[in-house]
């Protein structure tokens, strides 16, 4: 029998300590987590772990600021309601950075099992973490990235993987786009119509059916930190009608809000005095502040919708080897839903034929959800509307910052929430079934429906 050298037993039982000395902390690790959720179930207050793991991409920097923030749920409040900071360090390229956030076991969304016969956890409350990523080499950006990162948790140890490098090769980021003057803002805010169009007032709202300003007022600032807010009208899909129907579209507030998704921005600078530019960071959930519905439509028509939006801007500063300032702004709250007169209703003859996803004929009222055509989540705008955020610079200098906010053929709907349902008021006096609805394409999440004889 051959005689392994002693030169190469040591080598073999070197590797093999180092390894294990390696292992020893991720596997206290997990024991830690273990441990924690195994008290918590036999406490009778059980959690979740939700991991997420963010793969930082390998580039030519000398430091990386990794930003994670949480926004807060009503299961998993944050201590001052706003976003919490979860992380906020400077790594190294091709870094992995890990999160953990233990939430409330309680199922938001149950699901029917034919296996079992019964119904079992699709999934348990939902977290939205804002991810932010600031390389730099010297005094250049190498690295300028943000995005809204959507977890739906689905065990009781939830990883989620977040590998940037594929998500910038797959993405497509809307980045500001050419400033307007501060004399246009000006003009805007009296009302004046200016060369991008005509100017209309809708409640507290200024818009036109090209563009809308949101002017952000600071409302909290201390060393290092502010945050400001605005409101400001967003465009949506369609809402349609025919001869003999009053449609509206509407938005609910108890027991569940009714939520969209909407663009939020982020951005990262080296310059100490003004704003960083701000790209798409992805969508966000954006619910309901109350309930209403839009003006009633009429007609063989169509009108296009506006959402009224509370828009949230943070501004903090965070220094390694360089200071470097970052924003946030993202859609906190859709206070009501509205038509405006600068887009009033057009004609619109209904289809000829109607699809196999067509339901009717009916008579009378009815109200129908979207989320009972099925939901589902897409990066696809449904409709965009070129919005000019005013944000004051440190010196008080308001810097005019254009972008385009999306609405998303994306939807929830669980425990917590739903989405929005069109009213239809039966006016034509017929007492026969007589009309028809579906949604449009046969997709719930185009948000619209089309009417037919």
């Amino acid at each position: 029998m051959r005689t392994i050298p002693l030169s190469t037993r040591l080598v073999a039982i070197i590797v093999l300590l180092v390894l294990t000395l390696a292992l020893i902390p991720i596997v206290i690790s997990q024991e830690d987590e273990l441990e924690r959720l195994y008290k918590s179930w036999i406490e009778g207050k059980p959690l979740v772990l939700v991991r997420l793991d963010t793969k930082i991409p390998e580039v030519d920097a000398d430091e990386c600021l990794v930003v994670v923030g949480r926004f807060p749920t009503k299961l998993n409040p944050s201590p001052n309601g706003r976003l919490e900071y979860l992380y906020i360090e400077f790594v190294s390229p091709g870094s992995v950075v890990t999160v953990k956030k233990y939430i409330p076991a309680i199922p938001i969304k149950l699901k029917y099992d034919e296996e079992y016969r019964s119904y079992i956890v699709e999934y348990y409350e939902p977290q939205e973490f804002f991810l932010i990523i600031h390389c730099t080499k010297g005094n250049e950006t190498v690295l300028n990235f943000g995005r809204i990162i959507e977890v739906y948790p689905k065990s009781l140890i939830h990883r989620e993987v977040v590998d940037v490098a594929k998500l910038i090769e797959t993405t497509e980021f809307t980045t500001q786009k050419r400033p307007i003057t501060y004399e246009e803002i000006v003009s805007r805010d009296e009302g004046i119509t200016t060369a991008s169009g005509d100017i209309y007032r809708v409640d507290e709202g200024i818009y036109n059916t090209n563009s809308q300003v949101c002017n952000i007022t600071i409302i909290e600032t201390r060393t290092g930190y502010r945050r400001g807010e605005c409101r400001t009208w967003i465009r949506g899909p369609y809402l349609y009608s025919i001869e003999g129907l009053k449609t509206s579209f509407c938005l609910y507030h108890y027991p569940r809000p009714s939520a969209v998704y909407l663009t939020a921005f982020s951005g990262s600078t080296l310059d100490p005095i003004n704003p960083p530019p701000l790209s798409s960071s992805g969508k966000r959930l954006t619910p309901t502040s109350g309930s209403g519905c839009s003006s009633e439509l009429t007609g063989y028509s169509r009108v296009r919708l506006y959402f009224f939006v509370k828009y949230v801007y943070e501004e903090f500063t965070v220094c390694g080897v360089l200071c470097r300032t970052i924003a946030l702004l993202y859609p906190d709250a859709i206070n009501r839903v509205n038509t405006t007169s600068a887009e009033p209703p057009e004609s619109y003859p209904p289809p000829r034929y109607r699809p196999y996803c067509a339901n009717g004929p009916f008579v009378g009222d009815w109200e129908q959800s979207f989320a009972e055509g099925g939901v589902y989540e897409s990066d696809t705008p449904i409709s965009s509307i070129s919005v000019t955020f005013s944000i004051p610079s440190i010196n008080g200098i308001p810097i005019p910052v254009s972008l385009n906010v999306e609405f998303y053929k994306a939807g929830r709907d669980d425990s917590q929430y739903t989405t929005p349902y069109i009213k239809m008021i039966d006016v034509s006096g017929k007492t026969y079934q007589w009309y028809y609805w579906w949604y449009k394409y046969c997709d719930s999440m185009t948000y619209e429906i089309i009417f037919s004889t």
